[in-house]
């Protein structure tokens, strides 16, 4: 079944081995498919250029608001106590 995005999750672990070298570990992810239930401004009448924009514009609304990085770990320490219970402590 066709879907018209996917939303693609992980824990990325970026860390500084003892030799210095840069170390990347992902784990955790998931990719679930998205829809796009509604397009705001949509017209029947639009021709096919003009609802390509507007379903480009959706698209890219909905991409920004799920694109971010957290930080749990920085200069040595668990930015909260609650990231430090939930990935050292499981």
């Amino acid at each position: 079944m066709s879907c018209d995005y996917f939303i693609q999750t992980e824990l990325v672990i970026e860390f500084i081995e003892s030799n210095r070298a840069l170390s990347i570990t992902k784990t955790n992810r998931m990719v679930n498919r998205g829809y796009i239930s509604h397009i705001p401004d949509n017209d029947s009448d639009d021709d096919y250029e003009t609802q390509e924009k507007k379903f480009n514009k959706e698209l890219e609304k909905i991409i920004n608001e799920n694109t971010y990085k957290k930080m749990l770990y920085e200069n040595d320490r668990w930015v909260k106590s609650s990231y430090e219970k939930r990935y050292l402590h499981p």
